[in-house]
């Protein structure tokens, strides 16, 4: 079939027309969507048409079986296209090489999708490409030098893809998009890469990544099935990051290097602690990220101290992931953690002990899975839950995990409800052979809920933990300024009113800054005091003549600064025009300095 000059496709124009085998394409204009596409159906392993066929050999082992009722053809040549659209050749599995035209400069979502045999395409002029627009075909290299977006999940599970040339002047790329691309571990430009959507190179082939050029990078964007080890570079644009991108990552503690003088001798040395941007911190070699309401993220643990973390005061999250398989002994969680995100600790075999601080449990953060219920792996309650045939024709019986009694089949929310779904501590709820040793606040609420017996079986009393009096205290005494002026007496007497009102004695204990309250409240008094003795000033003075008084009155402040311990510095210039007794000269300009 031939189609001439400037024609117009419409949309679905040839839909399910599976006996189309050639076209000339060559002058069409446009495309519409589902153009030449087709239906899919499951296809079915009993007469009654009930149950869906699965894969029992090779790759399709497990994997639902489909029939496909897409035109066959193999070769498309759009180089006169000025539009190409959404589905246009999706599900054409014969298809193997296409041309695009030069006007051709974005692509809609599934355009060719599942073309499984898709190996040649030219790319270098597009600028957009949709979500799922190449997922699952067979292209082995491609150049997207033009591309300033890549949708979500556009090239995912390409397992021959090897190849991939980036936009040099930046991109964004979208949630999944180079995701399962199991051959792809250097994709050129990626440290132009400005944003780098969740799960963008989740189980590809990469073992390291330049990420200098990215202001956000999403949710797991590097993670791997496996703890595998991992090169990072970070740059100072980075603001934003999602739950652990480098999540089953091994990777290195992060640093700088400062140089430093010993001897005469100039040295540089690593830092492991430093701002990498104003929202992104490195402590003790591991990432952390501000919070959207305040406090820091721990994002990305890498192992620097594992015998004993100790996870700063004022890290209010733990990413999901952030410690998985990692080889953590101890850690301590600061008094600030309100939450732990999922499959935290997931791994961590060697993990014996944590010390929880906070007078609230942290929240244990779940996330739900379908496959996980679907399994019959899960199932919490016990007795008798039959059996199935697996793909092999095996009869499998289930085996519950017998956490609770009982199993409640009409539950609110169905079957799935009925599953415990968190892994937040070493494995899944139930799963967890030998449990953790918890210390917990002495004043703790929340520890002794069910999900936490399922992690921890001997539970130790510690320390009296902050209550909300107290960090409310803490955290107004923090915002007094480094140096105190007249001008902050409100915030003063704010972090003042703030810690009267912790009556108990213990809690006043975990008020560990008070001494910047006093200190505060002191400073104020001793402007006061020379504000007071400072006397008008009614005409202008030179260098020749001091005002009257002028040493006395720094005499004052300083009377005043000393005996509160305040640190400063006082220069006093004292023009002495008398003459010493002992030689008539006039005395020597001096200048005192005091710390």
């Amino acid at each position: 079939m031939t189609l001439g000059a400037n024609a117009q496709i419409g949309t679905m124009a040839f839909y399910n027309m599976s006996s189309l085998k050639n076209i000339d394409l060559s002058k069409a204009q446009t495309i519409g969507d589902y153009a030449f596409s087709g239906d899919t159906y499951y296809i079915c392993s009993d007469s009654s048409m009930s149950l869906a066929a699965v894969g029992t050999v090779g790759e399709d082992y497990g994997k639902y079986m489909y029939s496909y009722h897409a035109g066959q053809l193999t070769q498309v040549d759009l180089s006169a296209a000025n539009e190409v659209g959404s589905y246009a050749f999706a599900y054409c599995r014969n298809l193997t090489d296409v041309v695009l035209g030069d006007n051709v400069t974005a692509l809609g979502e599934y355009t060719f999708a599942s073309c499984q045999a898709l190996v040649n395409v030219n790319l270098d002029k597009v600028v957009t490409l949709g979500d799922y627009v190449f997922m699952e075909t067979g292209l082995q290299s491609i150049d997207l030098s033009a591309a300033a977006t890549i949708g979500k999940y556009a090239f995912v599970n390409i397992p021959a893809l090897t190849d991939v040339i980036l936009n040099p002047n930046g991109c964004v790329l979208g949630e999944g998009a180079f995701a399962y691309c199991a051959a792809l571990t250097e994709p050129q430009n990626l440290a132009m890469a400005t944003e780098i959507g969740a799960y963008a190179f989740a189980y590809a082939g990469l073992t390291s990544a330049d990420v200098s050029g990215a202001v956000t990078i999403g949710d797991f964007a590097f993670m791997k099935e496996s703890l595998t080890d991992f090169t990072v570079k970070l740059g100072a644009s980075l603001v934003s990051l999602g739950d652990n991108p480098f999540a089953m990552c091994r990777v290195a503690p992060f640093f700088t290097t400062e140089s430093v003088t010993f001897n005469g001798v100039e040295y540089l040395t690593e830092v492991f602690d430093f701002d990498l941007s104003e929202a992104v911190r490195i402590i003790d070699g591991s990432l952390y990220c501000a919070a959207p309401n305040g406090g820091m993220v721990l994002v990305t643990y890498t192992g620097r101290s594992a015998a004993h973390v100790q996870i700063p005061v004022g890290t209010v999250r733990i990413s999901g992931f952030a410690f998985a398989g990692s080889d953590v002994q101890n850690v301590t969680l600061p008094y600030t953690l309100a939450s732990i995100g999922h499959k935290a600790f997931f791994g961590c075999q060697q993990l014996k002990l944590v010390t929880f601080t906070s007078a609230k449990a942290p929240i244990l953060e779940e996330e739900f899975d379908s496959a996980y219920y679907e399994s019959l792996e899960h199932i919490p309650g016990s007795g008798n839950f039959g059996s199935y045939v697996d793909y092999d024709g095996n009869e499998v019986v289930i085996e519950p995990v017998g956490i609770v009694p009982y199993f409640m089949w009409n539950a609110t929310g169905g079957m799935y409800s009925n599953c415990f779904y968190g892994a937040n501590f070493v494995d899944y709820v139930g799963f967890v052979d030998n449990k953790l040793l918890m210390v917990r606040p002495e004043n703790g609420l929340g520890y002794e809920s069910f999900v936490m017996g399922q992690y921890f079986d001997l539970v130790i009393s510690g320390a009296v933990a902050p209550e909300a009096q107290t960090l409310a205290a803490i955290e107004a005494i923090n915002r007094i300024p480094e140096r105190v002026e007249l001008q902050h007496e409100d915030i003063v007497l704010a972090a003042r009113a703030a810690y009267d009102k912790v009556l108990n004695k213990a809690q006043q204990a975990l008020v560990t800054n008070f001494s910047t309250l006093l200190s505060a409240e002191q400073r104020l008094v001793a402007l006061k005091a020379a504000g007071e003795q400072q006397p008008p000033v009614d005409e202008p003075t030179t260098d020749e003549e001091e005002p009257a008084g002028a040493a006395a009155i720094v005499g004052a402040v300083i009377a005043c600064m000393v005996p509160v311990g305040l640190a400063g510095v006082a220069v006093v210039n004292a023009k002495a025009r008398k003459e010493t007794e002992q030689g008539g000269e006039e005395a020597p300009e001096t200048e005192t300095e005091e710390q």
